[in-house]
């Protein structure tokens, strides 16, 4: 049986690094290291968001609310 739920590669990884990838290519590179700091937590907090398949626009929300989501650690 195969499980169509699961990426055909399983390599998660390579598609999270896509995302900073494709902003350094739009934008040239990042103007500060804060930037990238801000960036890399904005993108990884939405990712977590999506694997925990919780709505993106709630999570944010929550955020500025003070009350972000943070998952179970198994």
């Amino acid at each position: 049986m195969i499980s169509l739920q699961k990426p055909i590669d399983n390599n998660q990884v390579e598609r999270d690094h896509r995302m900073m990838k494709t902003h350094r290519k739009v934008s040239g590179c990042f103007r500060s290291k804060k930037g990238t700091d801000y960036f890399a937590c904005c993108r990884g907090y939405i990712s977590t968001l999506k694997k925990n398949k919780r709505n993106v626009l709630e999570g944010i929300s929550l955020v500025f609310r003070g009350k972000p989501f943070i998952p179970n650690q198994a």
